[in-house]
């Protein structure tokens, strides 16, 4: 099947760990996910995420959604894959992680501080978001803003298999 881009715009909620575990409830609660939307008679196999992320075949082939996402980073925070011995290099790896933009990455794209829910979907119109950041089973998001004030939180990523 291939990886799969997928993005979510929810309500600002003050926490973006907090609003990343809402969204997921809520799009596990919707079954607009792989297999779930692909064979019809599944949806009541999971009961829970936690059922859904036990099971050994969706850890393989992922949802193509944002419940493969697996936790937040601070938008600093760069996790490093840990040198498997003399010769090898250490690399970032962001796999199954979702990463605030940095400020500075925010105004290189948005050419603000505060983009609005208009810049956002100007810009994913524009451009192929996740092929932008080279996003590949990781996601991103950035606070949008209205009259000075953050009001929603974009999410968007890439994952699947």
């Amino acid at each position: 099947m291939g990886g799969t881009g997928w993005s979510y715009v929810t309500a600002w909620r003050g926490d973006v760990a907090a609003m990343f575990a809402a969204l997921q409830q809520e799009v596990f609660e919707s079954r607009a996910f792989y297999p779930l939307n692909e064979y019809p008679g599944m949806e009541e196999v999971y009961a829970t995420l936690e059922e859904l992320w036990q099971d050994e075949e969706i850890r393989e082939s992922e949802t193509h959604s944002i419940l493969d996402i697996a936790r937040v980073l601070d938008p600093d925070e760069h996790p490093v894959w840990p040198t498997k011995g003399p010769g090898f290099p250490e690399r970032t790896v962001y796999f199954g992680t979702l990463r605030p933009l940095p400020l500075a990455t925010v105004v290189e794209v948005f050419g603000t501080e505060h983009p609005t829910r208009d810049d956002y979907e100007r810009l994913c119109r524009e451009e192929d978001l996740t092929n932008r950041f080279h996003i590949r089973h990781t996601g991103v998001c950035v606070t949008l803003w209205s009259d000075g004030v953050p009001t929603e939180v974009a999410f968007w990523g890439s994952s699947g298999l």
